[in-house]
């Protein structure tokens, strides 16, 4: 048995934009534009990642396909330390001259870039050739305005408002080092190539806790996700290895699949670009805030924000008062049904006060809990007008979500089917206004 195993947690996934299911049982040829890739791994000495899996072809786009009868418990993949892209993989000039500022994601955008520049005298070449191309992803930062504009009652328009934000900085930040080195980049990097290489690494990534950064994986991001799937990418540090071991059997010629981790579906959509019919792990995000006009506004967001409470800001940076909050059907282990999270329940009991003095109740009470604020139901009715708060919060969320449905039925024209069939497919965004609007 191998000891310090660590599981490799994706900071986003990893789907690549292609719509994901499974094709068990389906025998496919094997993708031949993969082919080399393929070769390069062998070359390599990546043996191990090829004696079970291959790259093929399935009804809904490409996908890694077993080349013999798997069964559970066994290895199907394994790739070596040296396979593993780390932020820190660039050459010694760029990384001197980037700011602290310029996170790992734009780092590895920075490699894709410097790599594909580079072309055949770069030796991660067949790689990086294999990502998808500029036109090829469907995560919503690439949606057009019109389209996004569908989605605007839902958390999924600010996650992406606020990624397009990012993604814009970090590339202001890391420009005048690009341009710095044209020999290295050439000399046409712009926003757009800038922001298709995050999105890629973004998507393509783990957190590796025992590296102490993310990482990218060549070949063994080609797994495709299934919610109901339990395998994962596991990261032994001592033999310097990652594997994956399947977690039921497989017969020859059928797509094996991993989990990217219980993401709901405005998660893979934001990271990947799709979504699941049937998610398991699905929510609904609601916004909850303390009103610009309430008087006791900045007390109440003072106190959340000592007990590491904290909220979403503005796109601008400025403080929104307000942070977004996910309700899932969930079960106790006593099987008592459903429950409200509990960042939820003490977010709208601090902002339910009506007077400083219960605020500073609270910040008592939680001195004697250990810093845990508001954990308890509130006394003298003071628990009801709390939930009120939030009934009445959710209530205008589902009349906005009938709004929007509403608003989609009147622009159910040719029109309106040509410009959601633009760039990222339509169904992808009928999927989206049933899933978060």
């Amino acid at each position: 048995m191998i000891k310090d195993s660590m599981l490799l947690l994706r900071h986003t996934g990893n789907a690549g934009g292609f719509r994901i299911r499974a094709c068990v049982g389906q025998r496919n040829a094997v993708h031949t534009a993969f082919s080399p890739l393929l070769a390069w791994l062998e070359s390599r000495g990546e043996t191990e990642a090829l004696t079970s899996l291959t790259i093929g072809n399935t009804n809904q786009g490409r996908a890694l396909l077993s080349i013999r009868h798997i069964k559970r418990g066994e290895q199907v993949l394994r790739v070596s330390r040296e396979l593993m892209i780390t932020p820190n993989r660039l050459p010694s000039c760029v990384e001197e001259s980037l700011s602290e500022d310029v996170n790992e994601w734009s780092r590895l955008a920075l490699f894709q870039l410097l790599h594909k520049h580079a072309g055949k005298a770069s030796p991660w070449e067949p790689y990086i050739r294999c990502l998808p191309p500029l036109r090829g992803l469907q995560n919503t930062v690439f949606w057009r305005d019109e389209e996004l504009e569908l989605l605007r009652q839902s958390n999924v328009y600010d996650q992406t408002e606020h990624r397009k934000t990012l993604i814009s900085n970090q590339f202001d930040l890391v420009q005048a080092v690009v341009n710095k080195y044209p020999e290295l980049f050439g000399e046409t990097v712009t926003l757009e190539s800038f922001k298709h290489a995050y999105c890629v690494a973004s998507s393509r990534s783990w957190g590796v806790e025992a590296l102490g950064s993310i990482t990218m994986v060549p070949f063994v991001d080609m797994f495709n996700h299934d919610s109901s799937a339990r395998a994962l990418l596991a990261y032994y540090e001592e033999e310097g290895y990652a594997e994956v071991v399947a977690d039921k059997d497989y017969n020859q010629g059928s797509q094996v699949v991993i989990t990217y981790g219980t993401l709901p579906n405005s998660s893979l959509a934001l990271d990947f670009g799709f979504t699941l019919p049937d998610n398991p792990h699905d929510e609904v995000q609601i916004w909850m805030e303390a009103p610009s006009g309430d008087p006791l506004r900045a007390e109440k967001l003072k106190l959340l924000r000592d007990h590491g409470i904290a909220t979403d800001p503005f796109c601008d940076g400025t403080e929104s008062g307000g942070a977004w909050f996910g309700l899932r059907e969930i079960s106790s282990p006593a099987a008592r049904g459903k429950g409200i999270p509990r960042a939820l329940r003490t977010f709208v009991r601090v902002i339910s006060a009506s007077t400083t003095k219960e605020l500073e109740a609270m910040a008592e009470d939680a001195k004697r809990r250990q810093g845990r604020l508001a954990q308890r139901p509130l006394k003298d009715g003071k628990e009801a007008r709390a939930l009120k708060l939030l009934l009445d919060n959710i209530e205008q969320c589902v009349s906005s979500h009938r709004s929007a449905l509403k608003d989609m039925c009147l622009m159910e024209s040719s029109e309106c089917c040509a410009l959601w069939a633009h760039g990222c497919g339509l169904e992808l965004r009928e999927e989206a206004m049933n899933h978060w609007v």
